[in-house]
């Protein structure tokens, strides 16, 4: 339970509850709950041997191998993996031999082309370059293409090998089931069994460490240490299991997979402590443990592959001894840690992490409120039970008898006077000494229950309570009301910083500024997710944390100042929740203090899950560079070859780009942007999505790119993580050179050939000749017309295409700039098309696409309204003069016109029919500063109606977070 920073390893001085667990079974997309052996390859990616095939996981996805998908497997019962240093990946598979992955080229060896049997067990890429298999019929060695093998009958202990390990001495060692353990030094085989000290001839584990060298693991659960000129070496074990692997990770710390005692951590100290799953008793076969870049322990098993990795955040709740109902926190500048609870009363954690409860007085009680005051007594406050003191080691009871009014105590605070200030449910109570009765000095507060109490660097009291904010300074008390509507008032919490400027959070979700008696307020419209904050601190890099409903808010403090200066329209923000590692996204207010800095400069926050603790400058070190890569290019709904450049034909109708990062830690934080120019800095929001579609782009040379972040945080400027595609599209043949050449070249002869005729022939063939050419100049200028629509058309629906959209997009924003009218943006989405497609296959899909397009176009839209197609199966609808609710009712019209289309959809689990998504944006006059927003603003609603259902219409205008605009 450790409060040491993160290293790059599992943390060995936290609890195991303490960790994050990752679970993926056949439901999450691998070919198999039974997982034999993971290994992550060079590009991060991490690449799962299964019952049912390879896998390769980037974190959201598997992509499967196996006999379906690639004919070089003979089996899809993958046993073995192993990597070289030249980037193949080889793969042994039970009963179809071996397989090499060059690339994208698959070679497979089997007997028939020398190795010695056809199941695999274990692959070895040894320190002299070559590859040995151990496998059912003995091992072989394959150097230059060439195989040799090895059998009993050349002193192999027993043909059916089951693992490979080399020393630093480059000797090897095999393993079997049945018959112990043989080392290989090239000219002989020896072996060790029951006669040379082993207790069991069934090996399940054999492994080389850096530190005890070749150790195997017994079924009778013992561990050796093995050495080809000595006896075995048997090590101590406090819990003896079967164990079936080992690892020792970049920290030291060891790791035991057991068959069918599940997972052990071995302390430094020589003790051994079990993990659990927690999914039934086959999870705890554990067959493989390996390491991954980022520290993360990854166990293949019976159930699954399991992820176990650390989390910046440190948790004590239940698990850890500590209650999950925690009010409060504080602390003593000693770095001791004091939380109060419900119903578990005080607990006291020390510097390094010890756990107790030092005061059973107070251990049923439910702690409400905490104080150090200056002279290091500690003052809790309870719910129902009044006020203690411990001082010295003496707990002193303070109740009505004393003159404390309302015995339910909700705040605590000392001023620099010396008084403390301590808030009931009944009124507002100052304690001067103990010579001295609680008095109420304020009794206009009138049952008015502050929630907080902060004193100013000049003096003022700032009282937080649910009807707004109390200001006490110079003997006077006055009340100031925080923006407006019934929620506005309520006040959770305030921070002052060391300039004065004071921080305020309303119930409604906003903070204020407040600097110098001017105020401003941060809402939504700024970035601010939140609807409510509970607790506000600062770090040292100036940036204010905000613990609410939603997780864990950080936002730059140079960004609210710049934003209410006037110098920037939004925040700098990011919002931290499960998937960043944190227990609970919910995080407790109302009670001071919800929050504490320490002196090792970790900020503290009570959760419905407990404790929270987490060191900021550790977290902002731990954001890894990520890694883009282009993954698959389908044209026109077929896959074709990735080469450089991709070369398109003039007519294609769509191009669709598969796209990965592989992130295995936080792999739902990832973002992607892509561009398509040839240079071009300005670059589409992805949000999630791993494809990007297209249905028209320029003739000749163009370029893809794509680079994925973190979700909060800003891109990397630097080109190392994008991943470029150069494209080359053919030309239509009024696109080319000669094709203007030709028409200009045709209007010469023309003209030529009517100045011939007018001087040698008469007035009629003049005449015939000029009707010819105006004949051909008119046919010449309707093919131009033609072209020019056409290139403004999307060819497989019939609507607006992208290009088109842009332009009209452009018009509309400066018509609307002119007259003051509002422009609303719908962008839909039909939901699950790629399984509509995978289902029903690409024409019954393009029927789809163009059904729905002209049902939209045909009886729901006004003559200066737009629909174009976006990309894939998105639509944009452009609506002129159109505020918030107008463009809610389109979009309710729109829902209806898909639903009475009554398409049949069979893989869909939202309907039985085709729905479709739909994200609303507006802005008005004051907000119109980019068009290209307003499309962010409706993307952002359409990932909201699909995140809350799909079949449904979100608007990004609405004043409560996302809520859907049913169907009316």
């Amino acid at each position: 339970m450790g409060l040491s920073a993160n290293s790059q390893a599992l943390n060995p001085d936290r609890l195991l509850s303490q960790y994050l667990l990752d679970h993926y079974g056949r439901d999450s997309g691998l070919p198999s709950d039974r997982v034999w052996v993971s290994t992550e390859g060079p590009r991060g990616y991490l690449w799962i041997g299964t019952q049912g095939g390879l896998a390769r996981f980037d974190g959201v996805n598997f992509k499967a191998y196996n006999q379906q998908s690639h004919p070089a497997f003979k089996a899809s019962d993958i046993r073995a993996l192993e990597w070289t240093p030249d980037g193949d990946l080889w793969i042994g598979t039970y009963g179809g031999g071996a397989v090499r992955m060059r690339g994208k080229e698959f070679t497979t060896f089997t007997t028939d082309d020398g190795l010695i049997g056809n199941v695999i067990y274990d692959i070895h890429r040894t320190v002299d370059g070559s590859i040995w298999f151990a496998t059912d019929q003995g091992v072989s060695q394959l150097v230059a293409d060439e195989f040799s093998s090895w059998t009993v009958d050349d002193g192999l202990a027993f043909n059916g090998a089951t693992h490979i390990a080399q020393d630093q001495q480059g000797t090897l060692w095999f393993s079997s089931l049945t018959n112990g353990v043989s080392f290989f030094d090239g000219g002989r085989f020896e072996h060790i069994g029951l006669d040379e000290g082993l207790d069991s001839l069934q090996i399940h584990m054999l492994k080389w460490d850096k530190e005890l060298g070749i150790i195997v693991g017994t079924a009778t659960g013992s561990i050796y240490q093995l050495s080809a000129v000595q006896g075995p070496q048997k090590l101590p074990m406090s819990n003896p299991v079967a164990i079936e692997e080992y690892l020792r990770d970049r920290d030291g710390n060891r790791w035991l997979g057991s068959y069918g005692e599940g997972l052990w951590r071995a302390s430094a100290d020589g003790s051994e402590t079990r993990f659990s799953f927690g999914t039934g008793n086959e999870t705890e076969h554990i067959f493989s443990l390996i390491e991954d870049t980022r520290g993360t322990l990854w166990a293949s098993t019976t159930r699954g592959l399991f992820g176990l990795r650390d989390s910046p955040f440190l948790s004590l709740g239940t698990a850890e001894g500590l209650a999950d109902s925690t009010f409060v926190v504080t602390a003593d500048n000693d770095g001791t840690v004091w939380a109060g609870s419900e119903p578990h009363g005080l607990f006291r954690i020390s510097a390094d992490g010890k756990l107790s409860q030092p005061h059973p007085e107070l251990i049923n009680k439910t702690i409400s409120s905490l104080l150090i005051s200056v002279d290091g007594s500690l003052w809790i406050g309870t719910f129902g039970e009044g006020l203690f003191r411990i001082h010295n080691g003496v707990i002193t009871h303070f109740g009505e008898e004393d003159g404390l009014f309302g015995l339910h105590i909700f705040a605590l605070q000392q001023l620099r006077d010396g008084t403390i200030w301590i808030s009931t449910n009944l009124a507002l109570n100052i304690w001067q000494d103990d010579a001295s009765p609680i008095s109420q000095p304020l009794p206009e507060l009138d049952g008015k229950v502050p929630r907080h109490i902060l004193e100013g660097k000049d003096g003022t009291v700032w009282l937080s309570s649910a009807q707004g904010l109390f200001i006490y300074r110079n003997g006077l008390l006055e009340q100031k009301i925080i923006g407006d509507g019934p929620t506005s008032s309520v006040v959770r919490a305030s921070y002052e910083d060391e300039r004065g400027v004071l921080w305020i959070a309303a119930g409604n979700g906003t903070l204020s500024r407040l600097d110098q008696g001017r105020l401003f307020t941060f809402d939504s419209s700024h970035g601010l997710p939140f609807s409510a904050g509970y607790a506000i601190l600062e770090d040292k890099a100036r940036n204010l944390w905000i613990s609410g409903t939603q997780g864990l808010l950080r936002v730059s403090r140079d960004s609210l100042d710049a934003v209410a200066r006037g110098e920037r329209n939004v925040l700098d923000t990011r919002l931290f929740d499960e998937t960043d590692g944190l227990r609970s996204t919910q995080f407790v207010g109302g009670f001071q203090p919800a929050a504490w800095s320490t002196p090792d400069n970790r900020l503290w926050f009570v959760s419905t899950k407990g404790l929270m603790a987490f060191s900021p400058q550790g977290l902002a070190s731990e954001t890894p560079m990520l890694r883009t890569y282009i993954d698959a290019v389908r044209v026109d709904g077929s896959p074709i070859d990735l080469l450089e450049p991709l070369q398109l034909p003039a007519d294609f109708q769509s191009l669709e780009i598969d796209y990965s990062s592989p992130e295995l830690s936080n792999p739902q934080s990832v973002n992607f942007r892509y561009s398509i120019a040839a240079n071009s800095d300005s670059w589409t929001s992805a949000g999630d999505r791993r494809t990007a579609y297209f249905t028209a782009l320029p003739a000749g040379n163009t370029v893809f790119r794509v680079q994925a972040s973190f979700n909060g945080e800003s891109p990397s400027q630097s080109s190392e993580n994008v991943a470029a595609l150069s494209i080359n599209r053919a030309p239509h043949w009024y696109e080319t050179t000669w094709s203007v050449l030709v028409a200009a070249a045709l209007i010469g002869l023309l003209v030529t050939l009517l100045q011939r005729f007018q001087s040698r022939n008469a007035r009629r063939k003049e005449q015939q000749l000029r009707a010819l050419v105006d004949l051909r100049t008119r046919e010449l200028r309707e093919a131009l017309v033609r072209v020019e629509a056409n290139s403004r058309i999307d060819s497989l629906t019939g609507v607006a295409n992208r290009r088109h959209l842009e332009e009209q997009l452009n018009a509309t924003w400066s018509m609307a700039r002119r007259s003051g009218a509002p422009v609303s943006i719908l962008m839909l989405d039909i939901d699950l098309f790629k399984q509509y497609n995978d289902t029903l296959g690409h024409s019954a899909g393009d029927d789809c696409l163009r059904l729905i397009a002209q049902a939209i176009k045909s009886k729901l839209l006004r003559e200066h309204d737009m629909l174009a197609r976006y990309g894939g199966e998105e639509f944009v609808v452009l609506l002129y003069d159109t505020d918030a609710k107008g463009a809610e009712r389109a979009a309710n019209r729109i829902l209806d016109c898909v639903r009475v289309l009554d398409l049949p959809h069979p893989a869909s689990d939202v309907s039985e029919h085709v729905t479709i998504s739909i994200g609303c944006a507006t802005l008005g006059e004051k907000e119109r500063d980019d068009p290209h927003r307003l499309i962010d603003l409706a993307d952002k609603a359409l990932y909201q109606a699909k995140a809350q259902g799909r079949n449904r219409a979100c608007s990004s205008n609405q004043e409560s977070t996302d809520t859907p605009l049913e169907r009316r």
